[in-house]
């Protein structure tokens, strides 16, 4: 783990892994406390590379993916179920007065252009 050669070895087992991103923290964090001073600091400088940076922020990116999907359909269905009550309860209101003037035997006003009722 001291040479890059095994460091390189080590971040790819890890990222192999096929762990989620707390598990591969956790895994990471167990190494570099084991390791010696010598190999921690050449699997820190590893880490920091490019190579080794994106896939570990890769895994970032993803979780805020996830979590803003889950927020977005959250808040996507919260909006559709209000629109749809509201919705419902002025369809019921509507077919209430229509009731009424069925009841009652009532026929629509109609009003003409000329705005007088006929």
């Amino acid at each position: 783990m001291e040479t890059p050669a095994g460091a390189r070895q080590v971040l790819a087992a890890i990222r192999d892994t096929g762990a989620s991103h707390a598990e591969r923290r956790r895994l990471t964090a167990i190494i570099l406390n084991r390791a010696s001073d010598a190999a921690r600091q050449t699997l820190e400088a590893m880490m920091s590379t490019a190579e080794w940076k994106d896939d570990f922020i890769e895994s970032y990116v993803q979780i805020g993916v996830e979590q803003g999907l889950e927020q977005g359909l959250e808040r996507g269905l919260v909006q559709g179920l209000e629109q749809g009550l509201e919705q419902g309860a002025a369809n019921a209101k509507a077919q209430d007065v229509l009731k009424v003037i069925d009841a009652r035997r009532l026929a629509p006003i109609s009003v003409a252009v000329t705005g007088r009722r006929s």
